[in-house]
Formats: C-alpha cells, sequence, structure tokens
C-alpha cells in the first residue's frame, strides 16, 4: 500500500476543489501520536495564545464569514475522523474513525467510527451525525461544499458504520477528512437548535471545546473531559485572538510571549520578519514542505491572453530566481509548475532538473520579439494587496525592464477578486494556492469549474483528461506519468503562469512543545509548555 500524502505543516489558501488521496483498504494500526508520558514542569501555566484570527462564526458550514486559517480550529474543537500520517510517507492514522475500505472502483468508502464517543452536549458521535452532516454540507453553499461535492450519498449501516458514496470514483477522500474543514462533523442537535446563531456556539468531539468567543476578536477553548484520548491533553486553554494582519506586530508579540504562535507565508509575508525570528533564541521557526504556490491565472477567452504569443512573453520575459532573491530574500523559491518544489511527481526528474526542461525559459530576446509581433502587451494585474502587491510591482517592473511588457497593478480585496476570477472579468490575477503536496488538490483552475472557463480547463481533455484518470488510480508510476502531462501541456500552452513558492513558517515560542502542523491547519491536543 503506498501513501501519496505526506506530512505536511502548511495551511490551504484559497483551495478549490476536492482532493484525491490514497487508495488504501484500511485503517492504518499505527498508533496515534500520545502526550500520555509527558511530565509537566511545576508553577507553569499551561495557556496558549496563537495570532493572526479573525473569524466571524466558527460554524464551517455557514454560507459566510468562514475562511481561511478556521481549518486551525476546526481540528481541535471538532477533531478529525482519521488523522494524517505520523512521519512522512506514513499511512493515516486512526481517530474519530477507526477503519476504512474503498471499494473496487473508488466509488466508496466506508468508514468505521470509534464507540461511545459523545458531543460536548451528549448527543452521539454515531453515523446518523456523519450523515446529517454530509447532507448538510452537499445541500447548502459554504467553504466545506468544495471539498464535498463529489458525494451522491452518504449511507448510514449500523450506527458505527457509515458509507459515502461518490459521484466519480475519487481515490483520496481521506485528505479531505484529515486535512480540510471537509471532516469537521457537529453535533446535529446544536446545529438544529441553534438555527442561525449555531456559529456562536459550536458543539463537537474533538480534544477542546468553546468556552467563551467574541466574533471577530477572541476564541477560548477548554480540554473537552469527555474527549476519547483525554487523558493525554495537556493545555487548559487555548486562546485563538485577532491579533491584527502585519507580521512585524505578531512577531513582535512572539518575541515578548504575548502570544505563543504565528503563522507567516514564505511567499507573501515580508521576508523581513522571517529573518528576525530566525535570530531570535526565543522563538522556534518550524518550516514546512515547500507547497504554497503564487501564480497567475490568465483568462484566455479575451485579448491579450487569448493570443499564445502573449502567455509565453510572460514566461520568457520573468526572471523568476531573480525575483525570488529580490522579494522573498529566499524565504520562497522559483516555481516552474503550479506547485511547490515538495509537490508529489514533480515532472522532468524532479525540482532542481525540471527548470532546464520548462518551456518558455528566461530568454528577453525571444520575449521582447513576441512583444513586438504582437504590437505591444498590456494587460491589468490584480492582486490581494499586502505583500501580493510587492510581488506584483516586482512583476511589472521586471516585465518592463525586460521586454517592454506594460502590466498595470490593481488591488482587490480577496471576495472581489474571487468574483472577478469566476465572472471572468480580468485578464490577469497574480493568487496564492498550495498547501499539500498532492496536486490533485488544487486543480481547479485546470479543470471544467467557473474558474478553468477562463483559463484553459474547458475544451482541453489534454489537461481535464490526465486529472480525471488520476482520481481513478493509486499507482505511483501511473500518477507520475499522468502529471507528467498534465504539467507538460499546461504549461506550453501557457493558461496558468507560475511564479514562486514557498513554505509557511510558524513562529512558535521555544516552551511550545507537542504542538502538530499539518495540511489545512493545527491541533494542540498534545502540547504543552514545557518552560
Amino acid at each position: 500500500m503506498k501513501r501519496r500524502t505526506r506530512l505536511t505543516y502548511s495551511l490551504a489558501a484559497l483551495a478549490t476543489t476536492a482532493l484525491v488521496i490514497t487508495g488504501c483498504s484500511s485503517g492504518s494500526p499505527s498508533p496515534t501520536p500520545s502526550g500520555t508520558n509527558v511530565v509537566l514542569p511545576a508553577g507553569v501555566t499551561q495557556n496558549i495564545t496563537i495570532g493572526g484570527f479573525s473569524l466571524n462564526t466558527l460554524d464551517p458550514g455557514a454560507a459566510t464569514g468562514f475562511n481561511g486559517p478556521g481549518e486551525a480550529i476546526v481540528q481541535n474543537v471538532f477533531g478529525e475522523l482519521v488523522d494524517p500520517p505520523a512521519t512522512p510517507g506514513g499511512d493515516y492514522v486512526p481517530d474519530l474513525a477507526t477503519a476504512w475500505k474503498y471499494n473496487a472502483d473508488f466509488t466508496q468508502l466506508t468508514l468505521t467510527l470509534r464507540p461511545n464517543v459523545t458531543f460536548t452536549d451528549g448527543t452521539p458521535f454515531d453515523a446518523a451525525a456523519v450523515k446529517f452532516n454530509y447532507d448538510r454540507y452537499t445541500t447548502t453553499t459554504s467553504r466545506v461544499s468544495q471539498y464535498v461535492g463529489v458525494i451522491a450519498s452518504t449511507v448510514v449501516v449500523d450506527p458505527t458504520t457509515v458509507q459515502i458514496n461518490f459521484t466519480t470514483p475519487d481515490t483520496n477522500f481521506l485528505d479531505v477528512l484529515a486535512l480540510t474543514v471537509g471532516g469537521s462533523i457537529q453535533s446535529p442537535t446544536a446545529i438544529q437548535k441553534g438555527a442561525d446563531k449555531y456559529g456562536l456556539n459550536i458543539v463537537g468531539a474533538g480534544p477542546f471545546m468553546q468556552s467563551a468567543y467574541t466574533p471577530g476578536t477572541q476564541l477560548d477553548l477548554v480540554p473537552n473531559p469527555n474527549y476519547w484520548d483525554a487523558k493525554s491533553t495537556h493545555l487548559q486553554k487555548v486562546t485563538y485572538l485577532n491579533t491584527g494582519v502585519d507580521p512585524s506586530v505578531n512577531y513582535q508579540q512572539v518575541a515578548s510571549g504575548a502570544i505563543q504562535v504565528y503563522q507567516v507565508n514564505g511567499v507573501n509575508s515580508s521576508p523581513s520578519v522571517l529573518t528576525d525570528a530566525k535570530g531570535n533564541s526565543g522563538i522556534s521557526v518550524v518550516t514546512t514542505d515547500d507547497n504554497q504556490y503564487l501564480f497567475l491565472p490568465l483568462n484566455i477567452t479575451t485579448a491579450p491572453f487569448n493570443n499564445p504569443a502573449a502567455r509565453q512573453a510572460l514566461d520568457y520575459c520573468m526572471d523568476r530566481p531573480t525575483l525570488a532573491k529580490a522579494v522573498t530574500q529566499n524565504f520562497g523559491n522559483p516555481a516552474w509548475i503550479d506547485g511547490g518544489s515538495s509537490t508529489l511527481y514533480y515532472p522532468g526528474g524532479g525540482y532542481s532538473s525540471y527548470p532546464s526542461k520548462f518551456p518558455y525559459p528566461f530568454d528577453t530576446s525571444k520575449g521582447t520579439a513576441l512583444v513586438s509581433q504582437l504590437g505591444g502587451l498590456s494587460f491589468d494585474l490584480y492582486n490581494m494587496g499586502g505583500q501580493y502587491t510587492v510581488v506584483a510591482n516586482a512583476l511589472a517592473q521586471m516585465w518592463k525592464a525586460n521586454c517592454g511588457i506594460n502590466a498595470t497593478v490593481q488591488t482587490d480585496t480577496p471576495p472581489a477578486l474571487a468574483t472577478r476570477i469566476t465572472s471572468g472579468s480580468y485578464s490577469a490575477v497574480l493568487t496564492i494556492s498550495g498547501g499539500l503536496d498532492d496536486p490533485s488538490f488544487f486543480r481547479t483552475f485546470q479543470t471544467n469549474t467557473p474558474q478553468g472557463k477562463y483559463t484553459g480547463g474547458v475544451g482541453h481533455p489534454e489537461i481535464t483528461g490526465p486529472i480525471s484518470e488520476a482520481t481513478q488510480t493509486n499507482d505511483p508510476a501511473k500518477l507520475a506519468s499522468l502529471w507528467e502531462e498534465v504539467w507538460k501541456q499546461v504549461n506550453t500552452q501557457g493558461f496558468t503562469i507560475p511564479v514562486l513558492s514557498g513554505p509557511i513558517y510558524y513562529l512558535q515560542n521555544t516552551c511550545l512543545q507537542g504542538s502538530q502542523y499539518f495540511g489545512s491547519g493545527a491541533t494542540y491536543r498534545y502540547a504543552y509548555l514545557s518552560c
């Protein structure tokens, strides 16, 4: 049995479709990581604060308000049906589900649930509760919808057995359960009682439970005394605090001990913060896999990018290594595909070998010739502001200096930018995706979706075909071959332009031990303060 998704530590941002993971046949016998043998230091208050969070609802099934780093909260309040691998390349680990099995054609996943588990309001955590949640998620529009759209039906077999049937083969729904809000199982009783106010008072079966919440400002969690592994939970309070979006301010709060954890993105944050943190003996900088990536979705349905020459010119005139050094101080890396250097099935012999095989390498003479052939190249380049604007301006200056390309940088709010992409009212956008090393998770811009409609997925079976095939196999050699073809076609056609990639960096107080950062969030169920 093989594992396609390794342990990761980064936060999926703007992830837009269901993943595609392993075809393993059953739950792993691997032991769940545990903090049972931890000896807590005397006199240390076991409370931590995580900075940077701002959620207007705690319900991932809500139509609006739940976004971004909320996944980290989910894994602490709702728990997970299955845990990510305990070691890179390992199997998934049982949690609220103790075993799992796919049918022969990967159109059905059967889960065996841990018996005698209850939500914190006393409601049984059983197959009926799982069905209630997935029926809700598949019939409403919410952040969860993007991950569970492949579900055709959920069937209760018995109280501890549930079958999830898919509309098409999907070999990696376990990724959804372990690494995204798609694995959030909430108390049906609380949802039905709470109506539109449930997002203020969430109820799960995870290691922690909500004790206080001020929307957009602060969430306090305390241990769930009935959690199935409660003996291993050591923290007495976990606080998620809105400390603003300025990385410099948040870094100072970690340095002073006001907060214990803050997340910094290697490709869209100021590198000065990371430089300072790495030189601070009171801070541990946890570096994740290189899976986040900045890229340019191009609207190929209208001028100028309906002309392949315009798309090729952007590549020829972009010096990615110089860009990475200039705007990230090498905390980020040049991106040659829509993925980071840790991406599984990296084409062309791997990250170090592929640049020599990139179809349109940096070549200002070829780029200038294409711009001249086009009679000039001008367009608006949209972004979300902050460090995105820094990168966008650097790109615009590089294109202008190298090849005379005129890119006018425009800033939009994230909601407006998302609308712009799905409606096709753009020429080029600098945006971010990634967070997991399985490329199937981030296939939206190459498939028949609102985004794919404008970026090349529709009408190009040479791209959508291999991606579809990848959801129906768990053979590593076959998957490598399929993704080799996808990236060859995407890069040759220039439908989306890769720019930079990088890891997530967690700035963590050195006294904090036992934190687990993975996939789309973090869990502190085994964390403790050692000093």
